[in-house]
């Protein structure tokens, strides 16, 4: 009888053992389909804005670029009320915030200065050609030479549109000469018509020129040059200066530039044009 109720009470035992476990089992699944049933409550404003919150790294990272933005940003302005902690956000004004954010980048990159044209000369000429251009869209233009002379060199000039006509050229410059302590202003015509960009009086000198120009048509285009001639390792052996050419053709559009050696191979190997645009 006394084994027969030892029996017994193992087995009730066993019993409330496996219901404490069913019941766990049970409170643990209860508490996932609670779990499931707040994230599907969960609006589309507040799962974004709890991701943003997972990722407070990126998103400080995020808000530091916009601190470092440049001051065209400063007077921008938000739409839509500042978000309050512990309030919900509303998915319209999220977005409308984005929006607002984007369509100023983009604003700035359409103000921007990009590399159009970028040619290394590879072998010793006398012409190098820059093509598929749009002065009347890009609106203007700066070109950064460095020749690098293959020949006995001479004048180096620019033409818009290869245009080699002498009498659709002026320019007026001054210059300072390395070997004296005086300046020169001149309007003589170059060997070579064209925007006066460089000279070189010996093999492997270098001259470097920054140019620019308000390219739409309209008026008569002038390029403002500023150049340091002839420079032989740590001297500059001719003159520096800054010249202002007029090109007087007004309708055409400028499409390319050609740069011009005044002699045959005068453009050597290691020379360097690039063609930048506000876009």
């Amino acid at each position: 009888m006394a084994a027969e109720c030892l029996h017994t009470d193992e087995k009730i035992a066993g019993v409330m053992k496996m219901s404490e476990e069913r019941i766990t089992q049970l409170e643990n699944t209860l508490k996932k389909l609670s779990a499931d049933l707040d994230e599907l409550k969960l609006s589309r404003a507040q799962k974004a804005l709890r991701a943003l919150r997972r990722n407070r790294r990126a998103l400080g990272g995020f808000f530091a670029c916009m601190v470092l933005l440049p001051v065209a940003l400063h007077a921008f302005t938000y739409p839509n009320a500042d978000f309050v902690a512990g309030t919900p956000a509303v998915a319209a004004d999220v977005n409308a915030r984005f929006t607002a954010i984007k369509t100023r980048f983009d604003d700035m990159e359409n103000k921007s200065w990009r590399l159009v044209s970028e040619t290394d000369v590879g072998g010793a000429t006398n012409q190098v050609d820059i093509t598929g251009l749009n002065g009347d869209s890009d609106f203007e233009y700066q070109i950064r030479i460095k020749i690098i002379s293959g020949a006995n060199g001479g004048y180096y000039t620019l033409q818009p549109n290869a245009d080699s006509a002498g009498g659709n050229y002026a320019l007026k410059g001054w210059s300072g000469n390395a070997h004296n302590d005086n300046v020169v202003i001149s309007t003589t015509a170059l060997a070579v018509p064209g925007i006066y960009v460089g000279f070189t009086n010996a093999v492997s000198q270098q001259t470097l020129s920054e140019t620019s120009v308000f390219s739409k048509g309209g008026n008569s285009r002038v390029f403002l040059t500023q150049r340091a001639n002839a420079i032989s390792a740590t001297n500059v052996t001719d003159s520096i200066g800054t010249t202002y050419t007029v090109w007087n053709n007004s309708g055409s559009n400028i499409t390319s530039f050609r740069l011009v050696s005044q002699n045959i191979n005068g453009i050597g190997v290691g020379s360097h044009i690039e063609i930048w645009a506000r876009r």
